[in-house]
This record gives C-alpha cells, structure tokens and sequence, in this order.
C-alpha cells in the first residue's frame, strides 16, 4: 500500500470519528440533565459507530468484493 493511500484511509477514518464526536458531543450536551447511565450507553454508541465507520472507510477503500464486504460483518 503507498503512502497516499494510507494517509487517504486515514484522513477518511479520522473525518468520521470527527463528525460522530461532534454528533455525540451535541447529544451529550442536550442530555446533561438525564441519567449517567443513558449519557454512558450515548458514549458507548459513539464509540461503537467510530470503529465501524472507520472499519467501512478502511474496507471501502481496498479492492473487495460484495462478498468480502459480507464475510467482514
């Protein structure tokens, strides 16, 4: 893999842990006055959609099948 593909899915990677933090940030922030335990499982959730959405990213930019795409979920 060359260095501008590598610094290509990365870029991508980190623009969407940057929208979805924000998104969770805002979320937080309008549910300051609710429960600890649903602000933890809206951080959780962010969380869990950054790795996937930095997972789909990194696979979206190699050279796979549907099929390959399929196996990974």
């Amino acid at each position: 893999m060359a260095a501008d593909q590598l610094f290509t899915i990365i870029g991508i990677a980190l623009l969407w842990a940057l929208i979805i933090g924000v998104a969770t940030f805002m979320l937080l922030k309008a549910l300051r006055r609710f429960s600890l335990v649903l602000q933890f499982c809206v951080v959780l959730l962010g969380t869990v959609a950054v790795m996937v959405a930095g997972m789909i990213s990194a696979v979206n930019a190699m050279v796979v099948t549907a099929r390959d795409l399929e196996i990974m979920w």
